[in-house]
């Protein structure tokens, strides 16, 4: 939910001819609470500089526990940031001349206490002058954070411009700069309450460039930046107020670039990113649907022109199209590092991805995406290239080991067995190198600003030239016909017990047919550099070289 301040500018307006019911008493009351109402909400609310958590309450015990908690909450919160050590209960930063003792929902005025079944009329009968009294004890720092409560009962212009349903009271707002960031309906856990804080933290960090932490991380032995860029912790409530760009740009760095996770080592935080990248497809879709009806796209079909013109050209489309390529890469780097993901997921959401936003498949964003995506789907290949090569070589030095070094009748069966076990060899080095190439140049947490790899290209140019050579080779029909299939584990088993029952292999056939699975790859793996670096001259002068090539 995002309310922009000149809205809430008309809630105020709109609410403007109404008597106060109290006087503007938030300093005079205490330092982190603040009673306000029509008169002065746009001091305290709209031009705050400070975060508000503003809280539309009644006079009930249910009101008064979340007042008290939220109190507490945000108390904590701030003396946190301010690298104080936080109350073990709640004091009151204002004199004795008037405070708001929110433990009880009473109010004192000149010492004398006054019931909680009052506290509409105490708050209302506190003076005005008292403001000027209210020294701030415990720091004189301004807090990020200000918690604003409004009685509904007493303020229902603001109330009626808020829909605030009295039923459903307690009702928070999130406010930064005179925008709502987020609302919770109800009475809410303290531990919900407080997650919801720390997220609001985390958002005005972001937004305002300060990092309030910095100074407790310091004081702890602890460095802010080891935690999670996507904590699993997150909840959808923020997600919901917060900007679309920013939570993209936040999942792309945890997917993409210098903040990208490790896998496998840190594939405990792949859970809280895809809760977050769920929730933010549900909001950037919400809001292409938005754009969808504005358009009028559901009452009259819009021509080419139009549709490229204000709907594919728009923003929203292709938040969207970036977040769905990042699912993508999501499920990708999963499949190939985790295993824990079929291909055919994967294949799909490319496919989806290709097929739903061609329309802006020139997006830099985007193609730098899916480049990603075909890296991690050769990365699975090798992997699983690998684990077949390592499996190949046991077996097959096994049937080496059992074969007698004088038996002059296997001889020649020794001699291509020896030659399958050199081939194997080759095979397992490939991926290594492969592996290299794409965790050092392609998928790196380094890449950006590095300059363009022309050593790793002519590298892989060469290789594809001698594989693209080898894969034209013609096998007869039995080969051509066990060549079609992708090599797999079961394959690779029936292939060495052929040779275990004294079979001499057929080298060529496996040659060409690992030719015919490399020139895919490195064509993949090279296309993917082009595409890092198109405005490169050299990026430019390979693109000619691979279609002279290919073509």
């Amino acid at each position: 939910m995002s309310v922009s301040s000149s809205l809430l500018r008309a809630y105020v307006s709109k609410c403007s001819g109404a008597r106060p019911s109290a006087p503007h008493s938030g300093n005079a009351v205490r330092h982190l609470s603040y009673v306000t109402n029509a008169s002065n909400f746009e001091s305290e609310v709209l031009q705050s500089q400070q975060a508000i958590c503003l809280i539309y309450y009644i006079s009930s015990r249910s009101c008064s526990a979340y007042l008290k908690t939220a109190e507490k909450l945000v108390d904590s919160i701030n003396a946190q940031t301010a690298g104080l050590e936080a109350p073990g209960s709640t004091s009151s930063s204002g004199s004795s001349t008037a405070k708001v003792a929110l433990s009880e929902l009473a109010v004192e005025v000149n010492d004398r206490q006054v019931p909680e079944d009052a506290e509409g009329s105490a708050t209302s009968s506190i003076p005005s002058s008292a403001s000027a009294a209210a020294p701030t004890q415990r720091t004189k720092k301004m807090e990020w954070l200000k918690l604003c409560m409004i009685n509904a009962d007493e303020n229902r212009n603001l109330a009626s411009a808020f829909s605030v349903e009295r039923a459903k009271l307690p009702i928070t707002y999130f406010v930064m700069q005179g925008t709502i960031v987020d609302k919770v309906v109800g009475h809410i856990a303290e531990a919900r309450l407080n997650g919801i804080l720390i997220k609001f933290l985390e958002h005005y960090q972001k937004e305002m460039n300060v990092d309030l932490l910095a100074r407790q991380s310091k004081a702890s032995g602890t460095s802010g930046t080891s935690a999670s860029p996507l904590p699993s912790a997150a909840t959808a409530d923020l997600l919901n107020g917060t900007s679309t760009t920013f939570l993209q740009d936040k999942i792309m760095n945890a997917l993409v670039g210098a903040d990208m996770i490790q896998l496998p080592e840190e594939a405990e935080k792949l859970d809280g990113l895809r809760r977050t990248l769920q929730e933010t497809k549900k909001k950037a879709h919400t809001e292409l649907q938005e754009l969808h009806k504005q358009l009028g796209m559901d009452v009259r079909r819009l021509t080419d022109a139009e549709m490229q013109t204000y709907y594919f050209n728009a923003p929203q489309f292709h938040a969207f199209g970036v977040l769905c390529a990042l699912e993508a890469l999501y499920l990708a780097r999963s499949y190939a590092t985790l295993g824990d993901v079929a291909r055919v997921n994967v294949d799909w959401a490319r496919r989806a991805v290709q097929k739903e936003f061609e329309p802006i498949q020139g997006d830099p964003a985007l193609r730098r995406v899916l480049a990603l995506v075909d890296v991690n789907l050769v990365r699975g290949e090798l992997r699983t290239a690998a684990m077949l090569a390592v499996q190949d070589a046991n077996r097959l030095g096994s049937v080496l080991a059992a074969r007698g070094a004088d038996d002059v009748h296997d001889a020649q069966h020794r001699d291509a067995l020896k030659e399958m076990e050199t081939l194997i060899a080759g095979q397992s080095q490939y991926c290594v190198d492969m592996l290299h190439i794409i965790d050092a140049h392609i998928d790196s947490r380094t890449l950006d600003g590095s300059a363009f790899p022309s050593a790793v290209v002519d590298q892989l140019f060469e290789l594809l030239r001698c594989n693209l050579k080898l894969s034209r080779t013609r096998l007869s029909q039995p080969l051509r016909d066990v060549g079609t299939d992708a090599p797999d584990a079961s394959s690779a088993a029936e292939s060495m017990k052929d040779l275990m029952d004294g079979k001499t292999p057929d080298t060529t056939a496996k040659r060409v047919r690992m030719a015919q699975a490399r020139v895919p790859q490195v064509q993949t793996l090279i296309m993917s550099l082009l595409q890092l670096y198109p405005a490169d001259l050299k990026s430019q002068d390979a693109r000619s070289r691979l279609a002279s090539l290919i073509y």
